[in-house]
């Protein structure tokens, strides 16, 4: 089958190079519309079901609300772990299923097992929801809003949640937006006991009036003879003045307004979190992306939105869109990898002008490269695959490997023609190509073989791992396979085009090549002498390899030096909101005057719609570096920083790291214990 292969490749080697320059169009269409994303998709099946309790404390949440919505779902189809996390108000339950799950199929089981539990929840407790489905590096930006002047705190966070989250809520691939600090706006109906005694109001009636108030209803229509007219209920309150007349009760014949027996006024909610951005007070929006969206694409798409709600802004309030970019890092990867093909090729290039003097076969050896690399994108995109950065480390990987097969077999077909030229009878070129080719073909696809067995075993591997290198394994193997493909096809075809004439061979060999075989004639043979002092000599080495092994550290993915990077916050649990602030404006302040930091924001507590269950008394630091910062001296100097704030313990991840301990654990702690009882008091004392 290769002989077949190589000769059609020399029967019609402008068929082959049309192919080949096929292949370069097809994969750079295809690469502009691939999906694009930080790491490939490591995360179980999971669903998280979010039920708002407003009054109940973390006690009864978790008697209340996770053990029956627990003891509901503990019997779906699939179902591996379930694990809850309570806290004042929220319950949040998440149902993570075996591998291989799909995903919706799971999603219609648990909708359906909670339309049960709504019976078994107190009343005041809303209906649990499903969280929208995500990735596992949902994260996708963070915006920041601030406000100078005459903005109050309330009129911005109304901004954010009536405008710019809508707005970004209908770009396409955008799961859901969390919104953290300012004042939500609140019509609120405060009670006075006096006077509600004085008048002699239950709070029934008053919280009935209330809701009777804000309802809507329809009230028919009213028919003549040739017209039906529609009758509108005017149930829309326009401001406190509205709610203030709404009638609560009739005492000796006089209707009684909420006016007179409460304090009726337009108030901040109770906050659940709040947020600092360079210091100063403002509001946080969350971007999360849905699965199977190409990151770059939808990172687009918001921006575009923020540049044209820019020109709605108020005049006082300022717009911060860079605090955190998950496609900074796949920018970061793009360049990095077009850095190392660019200085792959020219070492490349310089060994093969040393070695080899002939620019023609330079140019033969490395086409290889971008073929390879090209055809190799276009297989991985063909399979569904995203492009991320372990696909773009198997290719990175593979760059010095896919030259190696041109590389053999054009020296080779080199050799033989200048041995052919100097034959007293010359043979074809055609038949001296096709010879040559065929005497390393072994050796090449053995060779080829030998290196993807190798990462055979990353195959195996299951789990976190499995999921995390089985693409960089992927991309390693189909770039190999695509560069033998090139070299037992494009490589013989521009050998017959390019060597044919005797202007394209040299008169002897090259100078390097010649000082190189003269040294090695000399080191040779006292090694081929001496076998025995050779093979213990390796052995040695091999056993030294060995025993250094225990002393090498360990990590399982390697420092991806992120520009953006969090640091966890966590003071003690009864810290208020305004501590927390506090602590985090004065945090602020110095993590800024280091030099390489851009922006500091700061996430307090949660959000509506949010999978994390945290009190006030934590926070998570956003911290974005300039393009052009020292990494590792930022890093000690923010580290500095944070051991000098008192009363607070820190931990400071890269964003990566930190997404995959909570997607696979539920805690971004590095350590995690879990301690499972029926008695709490009993389980925080062997906490303890």
């Amino acid at each position: 089958m290769i002989r077949s292969l190589i000769l059609f490749s020399l029967r019609f080697p402008w068929v082959v190079m049309g192919l080949a320059v096929g292949l370069l169009v097809a994969g750079a269409v295809r690469l502009q519309h691939a999906r694009w994303d930080v790491f490939p998709e490591f995360a179980p099946p999971q669903i998280v079901v979010q039920t708002e309790a407003p009054g109940l404390s973390t006690e009864e949440v978790e008697q209340l609300i996770a053990i029956p919505v627990e003891s509901v779902l503990g019997g779906v189809s699939r179902l591996k772990t379930l694990r809850s996390s309570s806290v004042p108000g929220l319950c949040v339950v998440t149902a993570v299923f075996e591998e291989g799950t799909n995903v919706l199929t799971a999603r219609q089981l648990v909708s359906e097992r909670l339309t049960e539990v709504r019976t078994l929840l107190p009343d005041t407790a809303e209906n649990p929801r499903l969280m929208p489905l995500t990735s596992s590096t949902s994260r996708l930006v963070m915006i920041g809003l601030t406000a100078d002047g005459a903005t109050s705190p309330q009129m911005l966070r109304t901004y954010a949640d009536w405008t710019l989250r809508r707005r970004l809520q209908a770009v396409a691939g955008v799961a859901h937006v969390e919104v953290f600090g300012g004042d939500v706006k609140q019509y609120q109906i405060q009670l006075s006991p006096l006077r509600l005694q004085e008048y002699g109001v239950t709070l029934d009636e008053v919280v009935s009036a209330g809701k009777q108030a804000t309802g809507f209803g329809g009230a028919g229509y009213t028919e003549t003879a040739n017209q039906r007219l529609p009758i509108r209920q005017r149930t829309r309150l326009e401001g406190t003045d509205d709610l203030a007349a709404v009638p609560v009760a009739v005492r000796d014949g006089v209707s009684l307004t909420l006016g007179q027996v409460a304090n009726v006024r337009v108030a901040a909610a109770d906050q659940v979190g709040s947020t600092t951005i360079n210091g100063n007070p403002g509001v946080l929006l969350v971007v999360h992306k849905q699965p199977d969206f190409n990151t770059l694409t939808v990172t687009a798409s918001v921006n575009a939105a923020l540049g044209e709600l820019q020109s709605s802004l108020p005049n006082d309030v300022t717009l911060y869109p860079l605090l955190f970019r998950q496609a900074a890092f796949i920018d970061r990867a793009i360049s990095n990898l077009t850095h190392s093909l660019l200085l792959g090729c020219g070492l490349v290039a310089v060994v093969l002008v040393l070695f080899l003097m002939n620019a023609r076969v330079l140019l033969i050896s490395l086409t290889a490269m971008p073929l390879s690399l090209m055809g190799a994108i276009l297989v991985l995109l063909s399979g569904g695959a995203t492009l991320n950065a372990m696909t773009l480390g198997g290719l990175a990987i593979a760059l010095g490997e896919v030259v190696d097969d041109a590389i053999v077999d054009v020296e080779n077909v080199l050799r033989r023609l200048q041995e052919n030229r100097l034959a007293g009878q010359p043979k074809p070129v055609f038949d001296i190509v096709l010879e040559a080719s065929l005497e390393v073909r072994s050796a090449v696809v053995y060779a080829s073989f030998i290196v993807m067995l190798v990462f055979l075993p990353v195959f195996f591997l299951d789990g976190l791992a499995g999921k995390l290198f089985g693409p960089l394994g992927l991309a390693y193997v189909v770039a190999i396979l695509v560069s033998l493909t090139i070299a037992l096809t494009v490589t013989p075809a521009m050998c017959l085009l390019m060597l044919g004439s005797k202007h394209s061979l040299a008169e002897r060999e090259p100078w390097l090549v010649r000082i190189s075989n003269a040294g090695y004639r000399r080191i040779l043979p006292p090694f081929i002498h001496r076998p025995s002092w050779v093979l213990i000599s390796a052995l040695g080495m091999l056993v030294a390899s060995g025993m250094a092994v225990p002393f090498l550290g360990g990590e399982f993915l390697p420092d991806f030096r992120e520009s953006n990077f969090v640091v966890f916050m966590a003071g003690k649990p009864d810290s208020s909101l305004v501590e927390s602030e506090r602590v985090g404006k004065q945090l602020a302040k110095q993590l800024l005057e280091i030099s390489g930091v851009r922006s500091v924001a700061q996430q307090i507590g949660r959000a509506d719609l949010s999978e994390d269950t945290w009190g006030p008394n934590i926070s998570e630091v956003w911290i974005s570096l300039a393009d052009d910062a020292d990494y590792d001296s930022v890093l000690v100097e923010v580290r500095e920083v944070l051991e000098g704030t008192p009363g607070y313990a820190f931990q400071a991840k890269q964003f990566l790291r930190e997404r995959i301990d909570e997607v696979l654990t539920g805690s971004t702690a590095d350590l995690l214990v879990r301690i499972v009882g029926p008695d709490l008091q009993v389980l925080r004392k062997r906490a303890e």
